[in-house]
């Protein structure tokens, strides 16, 4: 079985984390695209090696469409999203997350 990372508390929250969150993205330019990560990819980090932290945005569709998956098939307490948002005033994060949030098809607020 491959090596499966081992998770930490994130500060006072009570939540447990990787040490290495999934993350995906392109930097821009004019050089080839190499390999793109897949919703398969996603799944696979999970179960096979235990991340549980992802970075998404409305950029990274396929890693949105794997954390999709991996919340269809029961995972959803077991995931530690993280997002950016622009958040010009205090009183807008709780919106600003529900936006990314509806992105991911992901109640924000479930028990």
């Amino acid at each position: 079985m491959p090596d499966r990372l081992e998770r930490r508390p994130l500060g006072h929250t009570g939540l447990q984390v990787t040490p290495l969150a999934l993350a995906s993205g392109a930097i821009r330019g004019s050089a080839p695209k190499g390999p793109a990560l897949t919703a398969s990819d996603v799944e696979r980090a999970h179960h096979e090696h235990g991340i549980n932290t992802f970075f998404v945005t409305s950029l990274n569709k396929e890693l949105v469409e794997g954390v999709r998956r991996l919340v269809a098939a029961g995972h959803r307490d077991d995931l530690v999203l993280i997002s950016m948002a622009s958040v010009p005033f205090g009183w807008s994060i709780r919106r600003a997350w529900a936006k990314q949030a509806a992105h991911t098809h992901i109640n924000p607020y479930a028990n």
